[in-house]
């Protein structure tokens, strides 16, 4: 989208006619800039997301593996105990 809309309409011009008016654009690199800027720093945050719901997922499946050995631990200790 910034990539396209970096002209700004500046006034419109009207044909011989008189039957429509073109719009006079200039190229405005402020606005491909700050487009772009936005698109840099959005795509960094769901980067960020991403990473951050990896972790958590790891951590989850990591917290899921020492709850699984604790509770074979128990078992074989409660065989021993019986």
């Amino acid at each position: 989208m910034g990539f396209s809309n970096y002209e700004i309409v500046v006034g419109y011009e009207d044909d011989i006619l008189g039957t429509g008016s073109d719009p006079i654009t200039e190229k405005s690199w402020t606005a491909f800039f700050t487009y772009f800027g936005y698109g840099v720093i959005s795509g960094l945050f769901m980067f960020g997301f991403g990473e951050v719901i990896y972790l958590l997922n790891k951590i989850r499946e990591t917290s899921e593996e020492h709850l699984n050995l604790l509770k074979e631990e128990t078992k074989s200790r409660e065989n021993e105990i019986a």
